[in-house]
């Protein structure tokens, strides 16, 4: 069986598109449900080119969103599989594994991986068909430069 992974950098479009199953009103719901917030307040910003993932916003609150597509291909025909990552489900690990308040951890979209900066500790996410996966951490950030004179 040949498996091809697509760039996980295709929401929206690539998502109401190829991979039906994801129509823009489950993508409602769906945010709907992740943001507290009824589906027909919801509003998506679809995906507009590989540095930029698709937002959903809506009650004052928003989370960004990557789909990510599989093609199997083998002797019984081809199978495509997606779905749709949210940035805050890498958020929620990064916090639990740093031990970092949720509110400090900030997320890169970096195609074709997620990078996570909580409390100074870097991190960085692949998709895969079962949510994020932890790459790699334990790096940490540079200190923030200062404007403060040198001797």
């Amino acid at each position: 069986m040949q498996r091809t992974a697509l760039a996980p950098g295709l929401l929206l479009g690539l998502s109401i598109a190829a991979c039906a199953s994801f129509g823009a009103q489950r993508m409602k719901e769906q945010a709907s449900t992740r943001l507290s917030c009824p589906a027909d307040q919801i509003t998506l910003t679809p995906y507009v080119d590989a540095n930029h993932p698709a937002k959903a916003s809506g009650c004052g609150r928003e989370d960004s969103m990557i789909s990510h597509c599989v093609t199997a291909s083998g002797s019984g025909g081809t199978a495509s599989s997606c779905v749709v990552l949210w940035f805050s489900e890498a958020v929620n690990q990064a916090a639990f594994t740093s031990g970092c308040p949720k509110e400090q951890v900030k997320t890169q979209w970096m195609q074709p991986t997620l990078g996570v900066d909580a409390c100074g500790q870097r991190m960085t996410y692949s998709a895969s068909l079962s949510g994020w996966i932890l790459n790699s951490s334990g790096g940490t950030a540079a200190p923030a430069p200062t404007d403060a004179p040198r001797p």
